[in-house]
């Protein structure tokens, strides 16, 4: 699997969480690169979701839609973008932890045919963008009053 992965311990419930993680509350509050975040799905956020974001990449904006491919809730949340031969997904695994808790992130990126060349140049810079969205994450949900 080409891609990365991060971890952090956050000191609320997997509940919690989870409504930060799925969109339920605003993905922009703990991800800057994301412009614009929109839902194009009725009904609760689940599997087979779709989402519409727009987010700064370097100096361009990239609108991609992002599907909702695996989801149990309050344990594992997947969202999958496929565009120009480039499958990226990021899976957030959730487990409760000292009174909290801990969020795993697995980013994995696939290419087909003649894409796989460009699969470690994207897997550097979404590392880059998104290595620590999992402290920014951490970061927002413990200074809100509210998670």
């Amino acid at each position: 699997m080409a891609g990365f992965t991060a971890g952090v311990q956050i000191s609320r419930t997997p509940d919690e969480v989870w409504r930060w993680i799925t969109g339920e509350r605003d993905v922009k509050a703990w991800n800057p690169a994301i412009l614009e975040f929109e839902k194009l799905t009725p009904g609760p956020v689940g599997l087979g979701t779709k989402f519409k974001e727009t987010r700064l990449c370097g100096k361009r904006k990239q609108t991609a839609v992002v599907e909702v491919t695996e989801s149990e809730e309050g344990i594992l949340h997947a969202g999958t973008v496929k565009m120009a031969g480039i499958t990226g997904t990021y899976r957030y695994w959730l487990e409760p932890a000292d009174g909290g808790t801990h969020v795993r992130l697995e980013a994995e990126v696939k290419g087909n045919f003649f894409m796989k060349l460009f699969v470690p140049m994207i897997v550097k810079g979404m590392k880059k963008q998104d290595g620590d969205q999992l402290e920014r994450l951490k970061k927002a949900i413990e200074a809100s009053s509210r998670a």
